[in-house]
């Protein structure tokens, strides 16, 4: 097991290295100069120049590259060209709310997902299984900011029961957790009914009804858990689409978590801040599929790692 786990990492290793080289790379291809916009309208050109090169702008690119990744490597974020604080700080005061988000967006698209999965295999080709079938539809076909707009105008607007912005409460969170969770619900749903669909096929449940065992019996502690397998590595996966997807969520709804943070640096233009951000979440979906691929072996005492 340690073995598997170095060797995860090990591979692990190129994989930020790539990211990291994809995320430089493409921030360094968006227009417009980073010292101008950091400067403002009111600064000279002696001005903007000396934010150049306090930044490192006006050295090579591949210099810049290697001066960035050698600070990651020794977790040094650097400063935030717009607030000067440090980009530790800044990630920091918004990671709580976008852990509160997407674990809850998580939650949530586990237990309705399981709910809808399991109640559409074992009412195959009846009504429960059709709505599972178009409520997981329109899961995955409705965008984020349109759901979340909608349920802000009718839970906040019209109705007024939800508040539409902010963070902190629980009412606060209800709103952006459905928005973000709607669609890995749906998916969930959907592996979860495969994959009992399969299972439910099996001889063993036969056996074990015709030994007297409830249904509800044959169907979570028999079929459910040998179905688990495929069901966890969906649920690992959605974790990264949580992630990405809270940098709509939390503008929508004004949420200061790391998605807005994330928006609100690009468009100051505060590169070292976007960069560290979208590092630290690729890092974090990373070290989720780790623990996805150890958990495993937990689940099943069939796997097991040489």
């Amino acid at each position: 097991m340690l073995r598997h786990i170095a060797g995860r990492v090990l591979w692990a290793l190129p994989v930020v290295l790539g990211v990291s080289l994809i995320v430089f790379g493409i921030l360094k291809m968006i227009p417009g100069d980073a010292a101008v916009v950091v400067a403002g309208t009111d600064a000279t050109a002696a001005d903007v120049q000396a934010i150049r090169h306090e930044l490192g702008l006006d050295r090579p690119v591949y210099v810049q590259y290697a001066l960035w990744l050698g600070r990651l490597a020794r977790f040094d974020l650097g400063r935030s060209a717009v607030t000067r604080r440090p980009v530790s700080y800044e990630i920091a005061t918004r990671v709580r709310p976008t852990a509160e988000l997407a674990g809850s967006a998580l939650g949530l698209a586990v237990a309705a997902g399981v709910v809808m999965g399991v109640t559409a295999a074992t009412h195959q080709r009846s009504a429960w299984d059709a709505i599972a079938s178009v409520g997981a539809a329109l899961g995955v076909s409705m965008p984020i900011f349109w759901l979340g707009l909608m349920l802000m105008m009718t839970f906040s607007v019209d109705l007024r029961w939800l508040p539409s912005t902010g963070a902190g409460t629980t009412a606060q969170l209800i709103l952006p957790a459905l928005t973000l969770g709607a669609a890995s619900t749906a998916i969930i749903a959907r592996q979860v009914r495969s994959a009992m669909l399969e299972v439910l096929q099996q001889d063993y449940l036969r056996t074990a009804e015709a030994k007297g065992a409830t249904r509800w019996a044959v169907v979570m502690r028999h079929a459910f858990r040998n179905a688990v397998i495929p069901i966890v590595t969906v649920v690992g996966l959605q974790l990264g689409y949580l992630l990405s997807g809270t940098v709509l969520t939390e503008t929508v709804f004004a949420r200061p978590g790391l998605g807005r943070l994330i928006v609100d640096s690009i468009r100051s233009r505060d590169v070292v801040v976007v960069q560290s951000a979208v590092m630290v979440l690729s890092i974090t979906f990373i070290v989720v599929n780790l623990a996805v691929d150890v958990l495993y072996a937990y689940l099943d005492p069939r796997i097991r790692f040489d």
